[in-house]
């Protein structure tokens, strides 16, 4: 019962008011209720701001999603080889083990259209023409570029060792 208690001061602070009634009735419940049943009360209602929260982290990391679909769709995958394609009219480079990144002129995203949070001085100078392109930091270090990429506050220190490999220019 303590923890529910606790739980309906926290709302507060979060500015969800509850009316008097409300808690009257709220805790009459609680005093009935076996300690299994508030303890799954809990969890669900916990469950329920996690998941509140939750979505507004993705909408900030998402501000559009409409243009984060469109993004994506954009991006070129690999195919199979289909017999037939005269491959003498393709460049063809080195894989690189790194992050795909779209430049739309303004900003870097993902693959799946998640804004990448890269430094100012890192995206200064490119160009306003959409580029498609690999983040990229060392041979094995993809879990280091990984960690620093995903980060909505990015840390200079990380990002002075990446570079943007452009393969593609869409459309």
């Amino acid at each position: 019962m303590a923890n529910l208690l606790k739980l309906a001061i926290f709302l507060e602070r979060l500015n969800v008011v509850f009316s008097l009634r409300f808690r009257k009735k709220l805790n009459k419940k609680i005093n009935n209720m076996k300690p299994n049943r508030i303890i799954s009360f809990a969890s669900w209602f916990a469950a329920l701001l996690l998941c509140f929260f939750a979505s507004q982290i993705n909408a900030k990391n998402v501000p559009d999603l409409q243009l984060a679909n469109k993004k994506a769709e954009q991006i070129l995958l690999a195919q199979v080889y289909k017999s037939g394609v005269d491959v003498s009219q393709y460049l063809i480079s080195e894989k690189y083990d790194g992050v795909r990144a779209l430049w739309d002129g303004k900003a870097l995203y993902t693959r799946a259209g998640r804004l990448i949070a890269a430094p100012a001085w890192f995206t200064k100078g490119f160009p306003s023409t959409p580029l498609d392109g690999e983040l990229w930091l060392a041979r094995g270090q993809f879990d280091a570029l990984s960690g620093a990429v995903r980060k909505d506050n990015p840390i200079d220190a990380e990002w002075r060792g990446i570079s943007y490999l452009v393969f593609e220019l869409p459309n």
